[in-house]
């Protein structure tokens, strides 16, 4: 269980209008998170869209340092400018080792 991480972007910390640049669309879901398992070296993820909440939750080695949760954000192609995206950085609550 040490190697679960879960990267969450809640309402909590992100306002719900900001949330829904965080969503990715079910056309659009399975190529993008291929793509992320094959460049970051993930050989499980799961993600988790609701009105209030955008969650990954994957299994790995990686340490949830700042710049591989922006490596990770990075390579899933949001379309939001590059400022916003670090903005949305200071903004997940990350969990692993649990």
């Amino acid at each position: 269980m040490k190697n679960l991480k879960v990267l969450a972007f809640t309402h909590k910390h992100v306002e719900l209008k900001d949330l829904g640049n965080l969503v990715i669309c079910n056309e659009d879901l399975e190529s993008r998170l291929i793509n992320l398992k094959h460049s970051l070296d993930i050989p499980e993820i799961f993600y988790i869209g609701t009105c209030n909440r955008v969650e990954f939750v994957f299994y790995g080695a990686h340490e949830l340092t700042h710049e591989f949760i922006a490596d990770f954000m990075g390579k899933l192609n949001f379309c939001v400018p590059q400022e916003r995206l670090q903005c949305y950085l200071g903004q997940v609550n990350k969990y692993e080792g649990m």
